[in-house]
């Protein structure tokens, strides 16, 4: 780690592009809702990493945290035999000790050795919901196969933390070594996300269009959703229900002093799930993203309007 003033202007330089593509990113629901995803830039053995609770679009060079990457790596390289549950405590208690500079209460983010461990010096982790799309299908290593080829590393699901890094790790050598080429800059993490790397804010950029743009493309050649035979509740029948169901949502949320938002939404394709069988098997087999875990729940509630002409008399399931 160096301290010269060319050093620390490069540093800072970097950070700024770090912050710029955090914000670009974290601001695009193409690729962010809600706070999820982290991002970092490596220099002379320093990590700079988003704190975990900050959210990409407000991430602010202050707000980064700097971490000696030396006993990061260490860890990750430790013996294989040693046991770690899920890796969250063991990689916090790493990280606190590798902290530079100024020492409060943040925690930086979990994934912190995958960022390290990654050799270009920008690396980008979201959750979007078109490469989620691939990510959480059934064969979704099968089509990632199709669509990318050996452009896109695909790391089946395991813990966060140690774990994910070590399977990433290991599924980089692998490979290499099949290959005799470099690791590609993009992973698909099934059930998870996407991590893209690069030694610019450019690259980044290129690598995520052209990856986005080529799943679309592949979705848009399906053959449309049959949901069935589908009815919108009328404006007299919808208030009635709202009604009904109100109390119900105000009681459940009242649970905290945090401020609940409830929006309603009656497009085509919200009526569709929530009024098909199809659609309710959809939203009740499982969380598509790990932002729904953390600001949702992974199970909706469903409620039923009971037939006839008064919807007010609904009741919960």
């Amino acid at each position: 780690m160096q301290s010269t003033p060319e050093a620390k202007a490069k540093a800072r330089g970097l950070l700024e592009e770090l912050v710029a593509l955090s914000r670009r990113f974290g601001a695009d629901p193409e690729f962010a809702r809600g706070g999820g995803g982290n991002s970092s830039v490596k220099v002379d053995g320093v990590l700079y990493i988003k704190a975990s609770g900050t959210s990409l679009a407000a991430l602010t060079p202050e707000s980064v945290i700097a971490l000696d990457m030396a006993p990061l790596m260490a860890l990750l390289n430790s013996s294989p035999e040693r046991k770690v549950a899920g890796g969250t405590d063991e990689v916090m208690e790493v990280a606190i000790g590798a902290r530079i500079g100024t020492q409060d209460d943040r925690r930086p983010s979990v994934e912190l050795l995958f960022h390290s461990l990654l050799p270009e010096a920008f690396v980008l982790h979201t959750h979007p919901t078109t490469v989620n799309a691939v990510t959480c299908a059934q064969r979704g290593a099968e089509i990632t196969e199709r669509l990318f080829g050996s452009t896109v590393l695909w790391i089946p699901y395991i813990d966060p933390g140690l774990p994910l890094a070590r399977a990433i790790r290991d599924a980089r050598v692998a490979h290499e070594e099949r290959t005799g080429t470099a690791a590609p800059q993009a992973m698909f993490l099934q059930n998870h996300g996407l991590i893209v790397t690069g030694d610019s804010m450019a690259e980044i950029e290129a690598t995520s269009s052209r990856l986005i743009g080529a799943i679309q493309a592949h979705l848009a050649g399906l053959p449309p959703i049959s949901w069935g035979n589908v009815a919108r509740l009328g404006d007299a029948e919808a208030r009635a229900a709202l009604h009904a169901v109100g109390p119900a949502l105000r009681a459940l949320l009242a649970t905290s002093n945090r401020l609940k938002v409830v929006s309603f939404d009656d497009s085509p394709t919200s009526v569709s799930l929530a009024c098909s069988e199809l659609g309710r098997q959809l939203a009740t087999c499982g969380p598509l993203t790990p932002d729904q875990i953390v600001y949702t729940g992974s199970f909706p509630l469903v409620l039923k309007v009971p037939e006839g002409p008064d919807p007010t008399r609904s009741s919960m399931p």
